[in-house]
């Protein structure tokens, strides 16, 4: 089951915000051509510092982009005590691999139109995420930074090809 990306934004006065906003949206109407510059991003940074973030599964702690990991469960400890001295995500290495790996079986993206979506595909992504209070897929300044900056230089790019094909 895959996990969205999604936000809300609330607090912020989206006047010249909106009407920057929508001259980028005219401009880019297609995102499949930095689609895989995105996926990077979001793998490159926010999903591999998050991981390597990542607090004691007996304490739990704040992970990169300020989300709270919630420690391991008595139980898991006691069904997997090997589990006690490693870290939230990546003590067995399964989710983080797959989800870092560059075209690796545990992410997926895709692009309609406009909208860019980033999913990761491992089957106890969502359990984590939404059950057990460890979100994986998450917005932070940091990630939609480094998104505004992709999407913003592919619309300059776009503006100067369209500008330069009016000359």
């Amino acid at each position: 089951m895959p996990i969205d990306i999604s936000i809300e934004v609330t607090g912020i006065d989206f006047g010249d915000l909106r009407d920057r906003a929508s001259s980028i949206s005219m401009l880019v109407d297609d995102l499949s051509p930095i689609s895989r510059e995105l996926a990077e991003v979001v793998r490159d940074k926010h999903l591999n510092p998050l991981f390597l973030s990542e607090p004691s599964t007996l304490t739990g702690g704040m992970v990169y982009g300020g989300e709270y990991h919630a420690p391991l469960s008595p139980y898991t400890l006691r069904l997997h005590p090997q589990r006690a001295n490693g870290q939230i995500h990546i003590d067995t290495g399964r989710l983080w691999k797959g989800a870092i790996q560059e075209g690796g079986a545990g992410n997926r993206y895709d692009v309609d139109g406009p909208e860019f979506t980033y999913e990761l595909t491992d089957d106890r992504a969502p359990d984590l995420q939404e059950k057990f209070g460890r979100p994986i897929l998450f917005w932070h300044e940091e990630l939609l930074e480094e998104m505004g900056k992709a999407v913003l230089e592919y619309a300059i790019a776009v503006w100067e090809g369209k500008k330069n094909a009016l000359r």
